[in-house]
């Protein structure tokens, strides 16, 4: 029943890409167009909330689930949803607080929509989703890779300390340095491995091709595959918007930068993480245990010690840069609705309880949680950008 509820889902937020698509006469497939100037606070900020451990976990588990085609649907619904990126991070510069430079789903659908009730719904939903149940993803994740060590834990709690006493403007410069390194790292390991693996590359685009095309592939395949690319690509989230209202660039070239994001996050991101996993599955055999396990293997059959290493490195970059991202979206949306010190301390602990949480409960049970919230906001955030579209442009 859920399965043909996101396939109704998926079929409406197709058909007003498509749309959107030809309303900005296909700019959101111009590459020379993105790379013409790049808005890089956003680009940072975007990556920054959108590349989290789920980017590599999540890879490894559609393609056990739904097999190695998942990563062509992946990339495929990447390039048709890309439209609605465009247009989420469009509105959220076009709506957004000058004087804060904060932006989001508030601004867009009270001021667009007039609909203050509304506007309300949708930021609380994406702060409880965003600021606290994805970090405790983040935590979960870091804590099951180490095994539950108490040493990790003590670290994880006193780096959460820190970041409570962060500023916006300092959240924002953290992010900025963190980031680059992570893809970078990612990127050069990554692409060694292939370089090293490349006369297996032939054989290993065959299978993708081939069980996209299954009946499996074109069944579960392609509806994990949806819900990955709506998941990895934060679809109508509002962290785009929010991403969007950091700097001084003007609507259009934050909206390119965005797609940039997430076609980064695709195409180099998981297809890389997907392309060292199915190296590994065709050169052994293996029984799975857990998706972190399988992709310690993977990395430790690439590179040894090493790898694990770089492995482990990586998913705590990758969970610092979401931890970092979503503070700043609680702080910077609480400062914008209040100025009582006692909200913003408060929201500074619900955040850091919510990561502490994270490293007791299961993840089965977090995703849970985030998967009903994530699809309510998705309706109505969807609805919200469907009524404004008419405000999109490429001028």
């Amino acid at each position: 029943m859920q399965n043909y509820i996101w396939i109704t889902l998926v079929i409406i937020l197709t058909i007003v890409s498509l749309n959107i698509s030809k309303k900005i006469n296909y700019s959101n497939y111009n590459i020379k167009k993105m790379f013409t100037k790049i808005d890089k606070s956003g680009l940072f900020m975007a990556l920054g909330t959108k590349i989290g451990v789920g980017s590599i976990i999540g890879t490894a588990s559609s393609i056990l689930i739904g097999g190695p085609g998942t990563i062509l649907w992946t990339i495929i619904f990447t390039l048709i949803f890309s439209s609605l990126i465009y247009a989420e991070s469009y509105l959220g510069k076009k709506y957004k607080d000058t004087k804060t430079n904060i932006s989001g789903p508030y601004f867009y659908i009270r001021k667009g929509l007039k609909n203050k009730i509304l506007a309300f719904i949708v930021t609380v939903l994406l702060v409880v989703t965003y600021s606290h149940f994805f970090l405790m993803i983040q935590t979960n994740t870091i804590i099951e890779v180490f095994h539950n060590n108490l040493y990790v834990i003590i670290v994880i709690i006193i780096f959460l300390i820190l970041t409570t006493y962060l500023n916006i403007s300092e959240t924002l410069k953290a992010l900025n340095k963190v980031v680059p390194l992570m893809c970078a790292i990612f990127i050069l390991i990554g692409s060694y491995i292939i370089i090293k693996n490349h006369t297996m590359l032939l054989d290993i685009l065959k299978i993708i091709l081939k069980d996209a095309l299954s009946y499996k592939g074109l069944t579960i395949g392609l509806v994990i595959s949806i819900k990955r690319s709506i998941f990895q690509n934060e679809l109508l989230v509002g962290t785009t918007s929010i991403s969007s209202g950091i700097s001084d660039e003007d609507k259009k070239t934050t909206a390119h930068t965005q797609i940039l994001g997430v076609y980064f996050i695709s195409f180099i991101i998981c297809t890389l993480t997907a392309f060292l996993i199915l190296i590994y599955l065709e050169n052994t055999e293996i029984q799975f245990t857990s998706y972190n396990e399988l992709l310690l293997n993977v990395f430790n059959y690439h590179l040894g010690d090493f790898g694990v290493f770089i492995f482990i490195t990586e998913i705590i970059l990758f969970s610092i840069t979401t931890i970092l991202s979503g503070f700043y979206i609680g702080n910077s949306l609480i400062n914008y609705f209040t100025s009582n010190k006692y909200a913003k301390i408060s929201i500074k602990i619900s955040m850091f309880v919510a990561c502490a949480f994270g490293l007791i409960f299961k993840n089965d049970f977090i995703w849970l949680l985030i998967d009903g919230i994530l699809f309510i906001i998705i309706i109505l955030n969807g609805y919200a950008i469907f009524k404004l579209k008419g405000e999109v442009n490429d001028r």
